[in-house]
């Protein structure tokens, strides 16, 4: 038997394991970025039997510009939402601290500061909207920070419409709106914080972190300064607290807000880009998405 010729080169076996490993069947559950189809059984070589997507993206790392492009826009626009609800929110604060302070009837002042808030709980009610397979998704954090402005929202209309029906309901929603306020802003900055981790930018993601645990600290001394009052008994203590309260939530609020302010335009920005990128990777796959769509639609009709 002849022998190979002496200069010829052996086979690089490191060359073909990426081919390898292409070719080997998923393991495990694998749900398709596109349309939550499992995958299991298929190569990353292999199309979605269901919408067409290369099933090669669903294997990519959990980074948000691997993600589809129509729930990232999603993203995008609950935090562009988010962020102009919450200059229009500071605005009519300003505005009904303004009326009150002139003893002007506040029926009107009060109804549009609950209309003002609307924007800010659409804008958190699609950046939690859940993805079609994510890696989030099964985490607490998506659904904590929805229902937490959802409940904050209706303190707040409950204390527009029924806030001076009596003196006790007067003396706890003082507390429970503003302490619910910054409870939902500690659930807000850690979510966003999980999903800006997805961006590669850990350190504006650690700058989350610690602008969460102020708006805890401010939640934990409304709330105790709220006990103390009622405690107490309405007696010096309670004009203490409230003198407390306010100071603190006047002082220390404000100066989270801002930061919470510049947060959320940097997560905007952020959020463009990585639209950018996704469309960018996904590009391939946008016609047989829509094609997919439709066919979904035509099945609901």
């Amino acid at each position: 038997m002849d022998n190979p010729p002496a200069d010829t080169p052996a086979p690089d076996d490191g060359v073909n394991d990426a081919a390898v490993a292409r070719s080997q069947p998923i393991d495990h559950d694998l749900l398709c970025r596109q349309c939550g189809y499992n995958l299991r059984g298929m190569t990353e070589d292999d199309d979605c039997p269901e919408c067409g997507a290369l099933v090669w993206r669903s294997t990519l790392k959990d980074e948000l510009s691997h993600c589809h492009p129509d729930w990232v826009k999603m993203l995008a626009r609950g935090s562009n939402l988010l962020l102009d609800g919450y200059i229009v929110l500071a605005v009519m604060y300003v505005v009904q601290t303004f009326m009150a302070a002139m003893d002007l009837p506040m029926t009107y002042a009060r109804l549009l500061f609950v209309l003002s808030c609307l924007p800010i709980v659409m804008g958190v009610w699609w950046i939690t909207t859940r993805a079609t397979t994510d890696g989030m998704q099964g985490m607490p954090t998506r659904l904590i920070t929805r229902w937490i402005f959802v409940a904050w929202f209706l303190l707040i209309a409950t204390k527009a419409v029924l806030g001076e029906s009596s003196l006790l309901l007067t003396n706890v929603l003082f507390y429970t709106c503003p302490a619910t306020f910054a409870l939902s802003m500690a659930a807000l900055l850690w979510y966003i914080s999980t999903l800006i981790n997805r961006m590669n930018q850990p350190q504006l993601a650690s700058g989350s972190r610690k602008l969460m645990a102020g708006f805890l600290l401010l939640f934990l001394i409304i709330t105790t300064a709220g006990v103390t009052r009622y405690l107490d008994n309405f007696s010096i203590v309670d004009n203490i607290a409230m003198g407390l309260a306010a100071f603190v939530f006047g002082i220390f609020g404000l100066a989270l807000f801002l930061n919470l302010m510049i947060v959320l335009a940097k997560f905007c920005r952020l959020a463009a880009k990585t639209l950018k990128q996704a469309r960018y990777l996904w590009q391939g796959d946008l016609l047989p998405w829509k094609v997919y769509q439709a066919g979904q639609n035509e099945r609901r009709i």
